[in-house]
């Protein structure tokens, strides 16, 4: 499986199942309110979605989570994350805690727990919760972290469908609404197939295809699709924008400059781009005829 799968398969457990991964973490919220909390750190190259509010918005010791999850140990991201977690604390006015969740142990023998810097006497020193995914094992196949179970596809090897089949049978035996069970389904159908392929998995697996229509790793891929649709839609839209306020400048300053314009170097405007834009501004800054701005001969 891609490594963005794998962190998208995380996060959509930590949003199912919030208080028993802080219980594992050996933070009981009891009865405390948690919510997702929708964020954005605007910094350069740090982005930062959700982070899971702990308590009441009136209590004074409430405070805020950032998971970051790792498919592999990065050292230069423990910088980053000790500026995001800065960032969060000042917007959200909390304290806000890091914790980074690294989801498969693969052949590294380091998994930072801090960020240190020294250079003499002069030290820095952030430190923050590390979780190794694998040590969780035990307690997804014991039964308080049950609803963990697709993250066995991710933290272990010998993804078969042996491994599907105990997959399966841990979402069945566990404690979950209907919904619940229904949405660990669809998600391991999703992530089996990637090692398995799609007729092995619904051969094994004893619901429709439709399941696979409905698993929260394929409507979050959706839903990420179609906000990037958005953002490249306004980019487009900016820029057209700036490219026609630049044809309505260029329009005028000829006009002033040569007077009425003949209609094919109206349309030539009309229709030039924003390259074209700046060569014609660039040229009538020059002592240029209109026949030499580029934008056809006047007729």
């Amino acid at each position: 499986m891609r490594h963005k799968h794998a962190d998208k398969l995380g996060k959509i457990l930590l949003r199912l199942f919030p208080r028993p991964i802080l219980q594992a973490l050996g933070h009981d919220p009891g009865p405390q309110p948690l919510h997702w909390e929708d964020v954005t750190v605007n910094l350069p190259e740090l982005t930062a979605d959700r982070v899971l509010m702990v308590g009441a918005p009136d209590d004074p010791r409430r405070f805020a989570i950032c998971f970051e999850l790792e498919f592999r140990p990065k050292t230069r991201n423990l910088a980053a994350w000790c500026l995001k977690r800065a960032a969060l604390a000042k917007q959200l006015g909390c304290r806000v805690f890091l914790v980074v969740i690294y989801l498969r142990r693969g052949n590294y023998a380091a998994f930072p727990t801090s960020l240190l810097e020294q250079e003499g006497s002069l030290r820095n020193g952030f430190e923050f919760t590390a979780v190794r995914l694998w040590e969780w094992v035990p307690l997804i196949r014991g039964g308080p972290l049950r609803g963990l179970a697709p993250v066995l596809f991710v933290c272990e090897d010998n993804l078969d469908e042996a491994r599907l089949d105990e997959v399966q049978q841990l979402i069945y035996d566990g404690d979950f609404t209907g919904q619940e069970r229904e949405d660990l389904l669809a998600l391991t159908a999703t992530i089996a197939t990637f090692y398995m392929g799609k007729t092995v998995v619904m051969k094994k697996m004893s619901f429709e295809e439709r399941w696979l229509r409905r698993s929260p790793l394929l409507r979050e891929q959706r839903a990420e699709g179609r906000e990037e649709g958005r953002q490249e839609g306004r980019q487009e839209g900016q820029q057209e924008g700036a490219v026609t306020e630049l044809r309505r400048t260029v329009q005028r300053m000829a006009e002033k400059r040569f007077g009425p314009l003949p209609g094919n170097v109206v349309a030539a405007i009309a229709a030039a781009d924003l390259e074209l834009c700046r060569v014609v501004l660039d040229r009538m800054l020059e002592d240029t005829a209109l026949a030499d701005l580029g934008l056809g001969t006047p007729t």
